[in-house]
């Protein structure tokens, strides 16, 4: 199977979960800075670019890209981030330049992140200007509650996890 597909398809399972914690987090605790304590990351690293034998990117210098999320705490808004993320990872799957992806939820803090890895940065940016990414980013207000961010950097296969993608999210600047 395609490693981006099945990493997809582990990803919409935990999706199905999304939603089933804390109606209403506390938002004074669950704050970007900080790994959720039930945080579940969907997998390992899984992509076109990730060695089948050792899980790990091949050396060298990528880019990017980690997202984080506060997610809508009514039944609505949580559904229209499944289908915008259904809809990012079917487009994800076949993008060109994609190296890697990860993705991890929190029901306690009903929070999603994100870890992308990029050939480079036109490919980053050809996928966000894309139709799937640009209509989550439409449906914002309505799949989120607010305080989210995003940001990119430059780094080597010592960058590919999560936790060095929380690292740079709550050090980044601006908000969703």
């Amino acid at each position: 199977m395609n490693p981006v597909r099945s990493m997809m398809m582990m990803t919409m399972a935990m999706l199905a979960l999304v939603g089933c914690g804390t109606a209403h987090p506390n938002d004074t605790l669950c704050v970007r800075s900080y790994t959720e304590p039930d945080l579940r990351v969907a997998g390992a690293l899984t992509g076109p670019g990730v060695d089948a034998a050792t899980g790990k990117l091949a050396a060298g210098t990528y880019l990017f890209s980690s997202t984080y999320l506060r997610l809508s705490t009514d039944a609505a808004g949580q559904q229209t981030f499944q289908s915008a993320f259904k809809a990012i990872s079917d487009s994800l799957a076949t993008t060109p330049g994609l190296v890697a992806f990860q993705f991890a939820t929190s029901d306690e803090c009903l929070t999603a992140r994100t870890l992308s890895v990029w050939k480079d940065d036109a490919s980053m940016y050809g996928f966000v200007g894309g139709a799937a990414h640009s209509s989550a980013i439409s449906e914002m207000s309505k799949l989120s509650r607010g305080g989210g961010v995003v940001t990119h950097w430059s780094g080597t296969e010592a960058d590919a996890t999560m936790d060095v993608g929380i690292a740079h999210v709550s050090v980044a600047a601006g908000s969703l």
